[in-house]
């Protein structure tokens, strides 16, 4: 439900790159050829080659010299033998801190050419040389000069055969981390796998370059955010490395570093700082005091003294850093930028503004020159200068900054993300800098209108981002191939592949005019591609029109006498320096309102995210539990949910209210926790609720839903139901197993779990919280079956030749709902959901895929486990459901337990199955905030069609006519008026 800060994630930044540039020195440890190859070592090479595997480059590079000077006399200067010496040469080189010389690329390049002459274009042989070369200048921070090297590499060695086949590994490990340097993370993964697969299938799965391949991978997924996934692989390689080169090796410094900044980022400071400070020790001990790799582990040692405090002890590790990286790799590097950076910080706390301003402005200017202006790591210099401007008062600048480091950031993200599996797009897109953090916690007060509606068209650009590009790649599945429409789809998809690798590879190796005039030549190519797709396609039109929907189109489309009104979570930044002159960050939640009679939108501060929380927390378990406390009486049950919902009430709509006096309608974007509360379930005046009166909330996932909704189109024709409801959980007909069988053995394979309540009134939902998946039942729902004849009927009865299926007891099964659901106008689901929040599941299983961790129980889902490979099981995950083509579908009714409950991700929404069905493509859907009686959903869903069939209310007006239905009918009875009987549904999506 929450998310670390930002802010947090903000000032670790700096550590990124540096971990990949020499996080690569691992994967060259064994970046040779079999014999054949080349011509074989000599005993004397031999030798040399082993202080380089050793770690004493100092000597090898002293024996490769005299050894360069006799094989010249032996063999001649353009010889292979004199090319194989040059190639060792320049490993011993760069290993030892002397890349950025100009004499290693005078090496490198010769032996590239003396190979080319003797051997031709196609030899192995030419490979190894072109690879040593490309990692030189890729060490050196020429990253476009690398990359056709390396390239050409992999291009010999993919047709040189099988023999060469751990060749090729080794140079796609070194053309990944060049493509991870860049910022091409989706590009970079595919290599690291395909190296890794097999190295471990020739090698085994011990071997050294698997232990370099993982470190590198590990890299990879740190820097996307992937914390989880990169320990264990930063773990096992330097295992392996200790193991196979003893505990001294600059190899086992650089892994403790990587493991030490990832721990560091995992909140574990004390083992950081450990295997920070043994790493200098190894890395001074074996590759000298001067050796460019010592700089990063010496700024991440300083970064972390920084962040306890320990600021004069931070700032001669950060000058030391300098000092080392300008003379051994000049003044241009990128690397350099991080070093400047932690100065720039470490002033601004002393106070010296001017110097701060001066170190951030000349490591944007080194990051743009060499990486790009479009790429990430200049949104994280432009942050951390936005953080200067805004101490010191210039707020205009500050806003410029934080907004420009947002648009790069995003696009970055949106350009990952349409080639990453969702869960690491996810996991990048929690972890990359944002500028809305520092410029949603602008004061109110200095914000003029311009400015608030800047940062609101950011904010909607930035909500969603994933979500839209999953959506974006369901839409392509569909598309027949062999279709000339699948044709289109894949030349765009080229196109834009080319564009991101151009943007986030920058000018490096090109003038700037050149740069600029070839970016613009890829773009115009991409935009005609798109030109071209869009139209063939009118949904790849909507998808295009939704990317560009900001805030002008949102307000223009805000219907009459409504209001608009935007949450966000993000990262709290006082107008105040906290003691020391630290900008404090700590999360927070803000509001952000228009309606048609304003001017321009106004944004609310609302208070922490710690606050707000854990009063959502407080208050869902007491409309969820109170009815159940012990001795508890109805009247004290609904006094406390009252008490806990006005002091929520007052927190995330009473600052709200003055601008809504005149509206009717509130359309609500939830952000974190926000989504979990029923608005229309808070109290009101006396002793009633917001449902009852003042204007009425309507959900929206994101605000150009306001866009998209209404222009998405109706559905012509007969309007078309399939109803499924009451399935019989215990069927055995559809299992070949136990077909034939006369009991049904529930108890042989699943344990019983507790229910909370009786089972004359079950609830529709799984049973305790901490039940694994595996011994989870379900009970039959009498109540679920009369719900589904009855809205068929008044479908019928109302809609005359309208189309209703019905699906109960056996014949509610997975398969009948994925061939019959296709095509429908309105889905109504009665039957149990569940979801796993992964807290009771082994550490292993919490990096599941949310949408596998959600779903929906049909018949025979209690024999789940007799299921045949290929037979369905009874249980429809999300997972299963965002696959299905539901573009028809109004309406989907989910009317089981928790159904809209799932991983809150901020900025992302809710990962269960209303993400599901979003991805599916339904306008609307109708799900519960949290457990429901049989016989309870049965009354509010009778109520919700009436209103909506009989007295042909829109949607939103439906769903209240039904809370209002059931609360007047219990208040007018002398019953309880607890929410928990009347609110749990909510809808999102189109509000007609």
């Amino acid at each position: 439900m929450t998310r670390p800060s930002r802010a947090g994630r903000i000032a670790t930044q700096g550590r990124s790159t540096a971990g990949v540039a020499f996080g690569v020195s691992l994967s060259l440890l064994f970046a040779t050829l079999t014999a054949g190859a080349q011509v074989a070592d000599t005993p004397d090479l031999a030798s040399a080659r082993q202080l380089v595997v050793s770690g004493r480059y100092g000597q090898a590079e002293e024996e490769l010299r005299r050894m360069l000077v006799r094989v010249e006399s032996e063999h001649g200067a353009e010889s292979v033998e004199a090319a194989e010496v040059l190639d060792l040469l320049v490993e011993a080189l760069w290993r030892g801190g002397k890349a950025a010389g100009s004499e290693a690329q005078q090496f490198a390049e010769r032996a590239v050419a003396t190979k080319q002459k003797l051997l031709g274009d196609r030899h192995p042989g030419l490979a190894k040389s072109l690879d040593k070369l490309g990692v030189l200048l890729f060490v050196s921070g020429r990253y476009a000069e690398a990359r056709p090297p390396l390239t050409r590499a992999v291009a010999i060695l993919e047709t040189a055969g099988d023999s060469y086949q751990t060749e090729l590994a080794n140079t796609l490990s070194h053309l990944a981390p060049l493509l991870q340097s860049s910022g091409n993370y989706s590009s970079a993964r595919p290599l690291y796998e395909r190296a890794l697969a097999i190295h471990e299938k020739l090698l085994g799965r011990e071997h050294m370059n698997v232990g370099k391949t993982l470190n590198n991978l590990a890299t990879l997924l740190k820097d996307m955010g992937d914390y989880s996934a990169a320990q264990p692989l930063y773990e096992r390689a330097l295992a392996i490395v200790e193991r196979e080169l003893g505990p001294e090796h600059p190899l086992v410094g650089i892994g403790k570093s990587n493991l030490g900044e990832l721990l560091h980022r995992l909140g574990d400071p004390v083992a950081a700082r450990t295997l920070y400070e043994r790493a200098i020790q190894i890395k001074e001990k074996s590759l000298g005091d001067q050796h460019p790799g010592l700089a990063i582990t010496l700024n991440n040692l300083g970064e972390l003294l920084y962040e306890t405090g320990a600021y004069e002890r931070a700032r001669p590790l950060y000058e030391r850093a300098l000092a080392i990286q300008q003379k051994a790799l000049g003044s241009d590097h990128p690397e350099i930028a991080f070093s400047l950076s932690n100065l720039a910080r470490l002033a601004f706390h002393s106070g010296d503004a001017g110097s701060a301003r001066a170190y951030y402005e000349r490591a944007l200017a080194i990051r743009e020159d060499s990486l790009g202006p479009e790429h990430p790591l200049v949104a994280d210099v432009l942050v951390r200068i936005a953080t200067l401007y805004h101490a010191t008062g210039d707020r205009e600048s500050a806003l410029e900054a934080t907004l420009r480091a947002e648009r790069v950031s995003r696009e970055h993200l949106r350009l990952s993300a349409r080639a990453l599996p969702e869960r690491q797009a996810l996991s990048y897109a929690a972890a990359r800098v944002s500028g809305l953090d520092l410029a949603l916690s602008q004061p109110a007060e200095t914000l003029v209108g311009l400015d608030i509606e800047r940062i609101w068209d950011a904010l909607i650009r930035s909500r969603a981002v994933v979500l839209d590009e999953m959506v974006a790649r369901h839409r392509a599945l569909r598309t027949p191939a062999g279709s000339a429409l699948a044709s289109l789809l894949d030349q765009y998809q080229v196109a834009i592949e080319r564009l991101a690798n151009l943007t986030v590879r920058g000018p490096r190796g090109a003038s700037p005019e050149a740069y600029r005039k070839l970016l613009r030549q890829v773009r115009d190519e991409s935009e005609q591609a798109e030109k071209l797709l869009a139209e063939s396609s009118a949904p790849f039109r909507s998808q295009l029109a939704a990317h560009r929907v900001g805030l002008d189109e949102v307000l223009a489309a805000l219907p009459a006498r409504s209001a608009l009104i935007a949450y966000a979570r993000h990262g709290l930044y006082p107008q105040a320096l906290a003691p020391g002159g630290e900008m404090v960050s700590e999360p927070f939640y803000s509001a952000l309102l228009f309606t048609a009679g304003m001017e321009h939108p106004a944004i609310v501060a609302l208070g922490t995210a710690r606050e707000i929380e854990d009063l959502v927390r407080r208050w869902r378990e007491e409309v969820i539990q109170g009815l159940s406390f012990p001795g508890r009486a109805p009247a004290a049950a609904e006094a406390a949910v009252r008490a806990l919902g006005g002091e929520l009430r007052d927190k995330i709509w009473r600052p709200l209210m003055r601008q809504l006096s005149s509206v009717e309608r509130v359309f609500v974007v939830p952000d974190g926790a926000l989504h979990l509360v029923n608005f229309s379930a808070l109290p009101s005046t006396n002793e009633s609720y917001l449902v009852e009166n003042g204007p009425q909330p309507h959900y929206l996932s994101a605000e150009r839903d306001l866009v998209v909704l209404a222009q998405r189109t109706k559905q012509r024709g007969v309007p078309k139901l399939l109803a499924l409801g009451g399935p019989d959980y215990d069927d055995v007909t559809r299992f070949a197993a136990l077909r034939g069988a006369d009991e049904r053995p529930l108890a042989t394979f699943l344990q019983p779990v507790a229910r909370v309540v009786s089972s004359l009134n079950p609830f529709r939902g799984g049973s305790s919280p901490c039940a694994t998946f595996r011994s989870l039942t379900f009970e039959n729902l009498a109540a679920a079956k009369s719900e589904v004849e009855e809205i068929a009927q008044l479908w019928r009865r109302t809609l005359g030749k309208a189309s209703a299926i019905q699906l109960t007891g056996a014949g509610a099964t997975e398969g009948a709902f994925k061939k019959l659901a296709v095509g429908r106008t309105v889905l109504h689901l009665a039957t149990h959901g569940f979801f796993f929040s992964g807290l009771c599941e082994p550490a292993a299983n919490r990096r599941e895929n949310p949408l596998l961790l959600s779903g929906l129980a049909l018949a025979g889902a209690n024999h789940r486990k007799e299921a045949a490979a290929d037979e369905e099981d009874g249980i429809l995950t999300a997972e299963e459901i965002g696959a299905l083509d539901l573009a028809t579908v109004d309406w989907a009714v989910l009317s089981g337990c928790d159904t809209g409950v799932g991983e809150v991700r901020a900025g992302e929404g809710v990962f269960g199955l209303r993400r599901a069905f979003r991805l599916a493509g339904v306008g609307t859907l109708i799900m519960s905030l949290w457990p429901v009686e049989d016989r309870a959903a049965g009354q509010w869903m009778e109520a919700l069609y009436d209103g909506r069939l009989v007295q042909g209310l829109g949607t939103a007006d439906a769903v209240r006519a039904a809370h209002l239905a059931v609360l007047h009918r219990r208040r007018d009875a002398g019953e309880s008026t607890h929410p928990f009987y009347w609110a749990a549904f909510v809808a999102a999506g189109d509000w007609r």
